[in-house]
C-alpha cells in the first residue's frame, strides 16, 4: 500500500465519520505502511479535477487571517458540492458556500478560529492553518485535492501552492490572493549552510547569507535550535551587506568568534526569527549532513536543499557523487548467508539488507539486489557472480539518502570491453540538452573483496526529476521490454483509450493519484492528431532519435524491442529521458 494512498484512505475514513480516532488511525496506518507523516511532493492532484487548492497562507505577513485559495481549471463548478477539512486536527468537515465559479476564477476562504466567526466577513472555515499542516478538498465523499506543507515551506510573509497556477508542483510563493501565483525568493536573511559533523571534529557551525538587496543588521534577529528546549539567541550587532555571508559557531564554549551556546544535532532544525516570528527555517535528517559534508541551499539562498561540499563563508557547491575523472570505491557489506542466497537465486532480484560506504559516507540498512534482464540471465547462466546491482537507500529507512541519491545502479558493463559505452552515450545526450543520468566509475567491494570495476549510473526517480525539471511532480512512465511477456504498448502505437490496454507502459510516480489522462491524450495525438507539439517536447525527441541513430543504439525505442527510455509529463507535455546504453555503438544485433 502506497503512502499517499494510505493518507487518502485515512482522510476518507475520517470524512465518513466512522467510529475511530482520526489521529491514532492516521499514525497507525502510516506506520504499518512504512510511511512518513509528511509528503515529499506536498500535494496530490487526481486527473480530471476542475477545482483545486491553489494556494494557502498559514502566517499572514501583515497579521491578517490564514487563508485558502481555490481555483477552477476548466468548466464551471458550484462550491456547495465541495467541502474542506483540516487533516491535522479533529475538525469537522467544513461545507463551502453556494457559489458558482467559471474556469480561471478564484475564491479565497479565510481560515479562522470558531470564536471569530461572528465578526468575520466573506467566506471562511473555522479552523486555522499550522506551520506544518495539510488540508483536503472533497467533492461529496470523494477526495478531490490535497495539499500538505512542512515547517519552513509556508513562512510568515510567504504562501505555499501550485506553480504554475492551477497545475504545477507545490512551491513556496509570494502571496497572490485571488490572482496568478508567482515564485518567491527566499530571504532576505537565509540559513544557507550547516555543518554538524566537522571532518576534523571541530565545532558545529551555520552560515547566514543576505539574499536581499540591502544591508541587514543581525541584532534584529534571533536564532534557536527548534528541536530542543533551548532559549532563542540574539545575533550579534553586525551589518551584513547584500550577497555577504557570516559564519556562526554552534558550541557551548566560547570559540573567540561569533557563536550561539548550543550544538547542532544529527537530525535537527534551526529557526531564524524576526520580532518573534519565524522568517527562515532549515531542517535536516541524519543522512543529509554526513561527516565531512554540509547541508543547505543550492544555489545560495535557494529553496532547494542539498548535501553540499563544505564551503564555509563562500558560495555553496553541491556534493558531487558523479565524477568520471576519478575512480572512487564503493563498499557493500552484506550478511554472508544473504550473499550466498543472492548468488544462488540471482535472477529473482530479491532485496537484502546491507550497509554501503561511498566517498567517506556510510549508510546502514540499505537494500541491495541484482538488476537487469537478459544480461542478468546470461551472467547467471555463465556461473559468474559479476552481476549488475541496485542499491536503494530509502527502502528500509524512510528519507535516507547517500549524497542526495536514493537509488544507485552499479552496471557491470556486460558485453562492453571498453567500459565506455554508457558514459559516452549519456554524455552525448546531456550535451544535446536532454535530461540524462550522470555516471561515474567505481571499484565495487563486497564484504571487503574487490568485485570489479563498475559504472555507477544515476537512477531516473524523484531526485532525478528535481534535478532536471522545473516541475518534479508529473507522471513518469517506463515502457518495458514487451517481447518476452506478451506486453503491449511500449512502441506508443495507439490501441484504445484505456490505460490498462498498454500493459508495457509502467507508471513510476503518482501511482495512486493519476488516472493517466495525459498519457491517453498524448498517445491519441501522436497517432491520430496533427497538433503533437501540444503533447510532445518534439525538440528533445528529435535530438534523442538523431543521437541514438548516430550511436547505432538499436536496444532502444528505434529497435525491435522498442524499450529503454522513460517518458516524463509536465502539464500534459511529454519529454523523453534516455536510458540503458550498454548496447550502443552497434553492439545490438
Amino acid at each position: 500500500m502506497g503512502c499517499e494512498y494510505t493518507k487518502k484512505l485515512v482522510n476518507k475514513i475520517r470524512y465518513l465519520g466512522l467510529p475511530v480516532s482520526g489521529v491514532s488511525l492516521l499514525f497507525s496506518l502510516l506506520f504499518l505502511a512504512g510511511c512518513s507523516t509528511s509528503s515529499d511532493d506536498g500535494s496530490t492532484l487526481p486527473d480530471g479535477n476542475t477545482l483545486v487548492i491553489n494556494e494557502i497562507v498559514a502566517k499572514d505577513g501583515d497579521g491578517g487571517s490564514d487563508w485558502i485559495e481555490l481555483y477552477v481549471t476548466e468548466g464551471s463548478v458550484n462550491l456547495s458540492d465541495y467541502s474542506l477539512i483540516d487533516d491535522n486536527e479533529d475538525d469537522e468537515v467544513q461545507s463551502l458556500p453556494d457559489l458558482t465559479l467559471s474556469a480561471g476564477e478564484y475564491v479565497v476562504i479565510s481560515a479562522i478560529d470558531e470564536e471569530d466567526a461572528s465578526t468575520q466577513e466573506g467566506y471562511y472555515v473555522t479552523f486555522k492553518l499550522g506551520s506544518s499542516d495539510s488540508v483536503s478538498l472533497y467533492d461529496g465523499s470523494i477526495l478531490a485535492d490535497y495539499i500538505e506543507w512542512d515547517k519552513g515551506e509556508a513562512l510568515a510573509g510567504f504562501s505555499y501552492g501550485r506553480y504554475i497556477n492551477g497545475s504545477g508542483s507545490m512551491q513556496t510563493l509570494n502571496p497572490t490572493r485571488g490572482a496568478t501565483n508567482t515564485q518567491a525568493q527566499r530571504g532576505p536573511l537565509v540559513i544557507n549552510e550547516i555543518v554538524n559533523k566537522d571532518a576534523a571534529d571541530g565545532d558545529d557551525w551555520f552560515e547566514l547569507y543576505n539574499a536581499g538587496d540591502t544591508a541587514i543588521n543581525l541584532s534584529d534577529y534571533t536564532i534557536e535550535d527548534d528541536s530542543d528546549d533551548v532559549e532563542a539567541t540574539t545575533l550579534a550587532n553586525v551589518n551584513l551587506d547584500s550577497g555577504e555571508y557570516i559564519v556562526i559557531y554552534a558550541t557551548e564554549i566560547d570559540p573567540g568568534d561569533y557563536f550561539v551556546p548550543f550544538k547542532l544535532g544529527s537530525s535537527d532544525s534551526l529557526a531564524l526569527k524576526l520580532d518573534g516570528v519565524t522568517v527562515d527555517y532549515l531542517e535536516w535528517e541524519d543522512s543529509d549532513a554526513p561527516k565531512g559534508y554540509s547541508y543547505g541551499a543550492y544555489t545560495d539562498g535557494d529553496w532547494n536543499l542539498r548535501t553540499l561540499e563544505v564551503t564555509k563563508g563562500s558560495s555553496n557547491t553541491e556534493a558531487e557523487a558523479f565524477n568520471v575523472d576519478i575512480v572512487n570505491s564503493i563498499y557493500v557489506t552484506i550478511d554472508e548467508l544473504n550473499w550466498d542466497a543472492l548468488v544462488d537465486d540471482s535472477t529473482a532480484k530479491i532485496e537484502y539488507p546491507a550497509d554501503v560506504t561511498y566517498m567517506g559516507v556510510t549508510l546502514e540498512d540499505v537494500s541491495f539486489r541484482t538488476k537487469g534482464n537478459s544480461t542478468l540471465s546470461q551472467v547467471a547462466s555463465s556461473g559468474s557472480e559479476r552481476f549488475s546491482f541496485k542499491i536503494d537507500t530509502n527502502e528500509y529507512v524512510s528519507g535516507q539518502k547517500l549524497l542526495n541519491l536514493k537509488k544507485i545502479n552499479l552496471n557491470n558493463n556486460y558485453n562492453d570491453p571498453t567500459y565506455m559505452r554508457e558514459t559516452i552515450s549519456y554524455d552525448v545526450m546531456r550535451d544535446l540538452g536532454l535530461p540524462a543520468p550522470r555516471t561515474a566509475f567505481v571499484n565495487l567491494y563486497i564484504n571487503g573483496d574487490l568485485h570489479g570495476l563498475y559504472t555507477m549510473v544515476e537512477q531516473v526517480d524523484g531526485e532525478f526529476l528535481e534535478e532536471n525539471f522545473t516541475d518534479p511532480d508529473g507522471d513518469l512512465y517506463k515502457p518495458d521490454d514487451a517481447s518476452s511477456e506478451g506486453l503491449v504498448g511500449n512502441d506508443l502505437i495507439w490501441i484504445d483509450a484505456a490505460y490498462d490496454s498498454y500493459s508495457a507502459i509502467e507508471l513510476k510516480t503518482n501511482e495512486y493519484v493519476t488516472e493517466n489522462a495525459a498519457l491517453m491524450t498524448f498517445l491519441n495525438e501522436i497517432n491520430n492528431g496533427d497538433d503533437f507539439d501540444n503533447v510532445l517536447n518534439a525538440d528533445s525527441m528529435l535530438r534523442y532519435l538523431a543521437a541514438s541513430t548516430v550511436m547505432g543504439n538499436l536496444d532502444s525505442y528505434q529497435g525491435t524491442l522498442a524499450h529503454n527510455y522513460y517518458l516524463y509529463e509536465q502539464s500534459g507535455v511529454f519529454t523523453i529521458i534516455p536510458w540503458d546504453f550498454n548496447e550502443s555503438f552497434g553492439t545490438f544485433s
